[in-house]
């Protein structure tokens, strides 16, 4: 069975009436980010799928931004800390998202994917798939003639991700000024010897690194 707003206002701990305005963006409502963000959460849980056609006939545009990851953890993750300052962002633009979890799959099926980006009628879509990415996502995307941006994954384009190099470098600096010599490099996460690793990792380490020799002091890893 279908879910309904009713279903996501018990699970969210919303009423009716604030999740209805949230999914649906009703013009003149106002919700905290943290709302916002726990209802398109439990939305996208219970598998919830508004139809926006009727809106998009009316204005030609739908205001909405699809969110689109992956269903895999360590390749997709999406953390209600990204959510909320993505929810805060297309607040203040008057805009809502719509957040799209399907596996590789689907992602990479030329039938399945365009279907759903236009039955969700979305203006934009950030693509949060950082690691493993399924080869044929770009392109599908690409045919499918939508603005598209990647969050946290580097591209040739149209991406946004943290110069993890720089906070490497930046944050063993910061120790060396305060006095501190026997600094490790601690990751348990990653195996740093394996170059299929997500590149961020390997990037923070040779911050690391690149601080401890013009410091002339000796890398120790631990963990990786």
């Amino acid at each position: 069975m279908p879910a309904t707003l009713k279903d996501i206002a018990r699970l969210s701990g919303c009423s009716f009436q604030a999740v209805s305005a949230i999914l649906r963006a009703q013009p003149g409502t106002r919700f905290s980010p943290a709302t916002r963000a726990r209802v398109l959460l439990v939305a996208d849980q219970l598998g919830y799928r508004p139809n926006a056609s009727a809106r998009a006939m009316r204005s030609g545009r739908t205001g909405c931004i699809a969110v689109l990851r992956g269903t895999h953890p360590n390749h997709s993750s999406l953390s209600p800390h990204l959510l909320g300052g993505i929810m805060r962002e297309l607040d203040g633009h008057d805009l809502h998202a719509a957040i799209l979890s399907l596996d590789d799959a689907q992602l990479t099926s030329p039938e399945h994917l365009p279907k759903l980006l236009r039955e969700v009628v979305a203006d934009g879509v950030l693509i949060k798939y950082d690691h493993c990415i399924p080869p044929r996502l770009g392109a599908l995307l690409a045919q499918a003639g939508i603005p598209a941006v990647w969050v946290n994954s580097r591209q040739p384009v149209d991406c946004v991700h943290p110069d993890d190099l720089e906070a490497g470098r930046l944050a063993t600096e910061q120790l060396i000024r305060l006095g501190h010599r026997r600094i490790a490099y601690a990751d348990f996460s990653y195996d740093l010897a394996d170059p299929t690793e997500h590149y961020s990792a390997h990037e923070r380490h040779a911050g690391y690194r690149t601080a401890m020799r013009a410091a002339r002091l000796a890398p120790r890893l631990l963990g990786g």
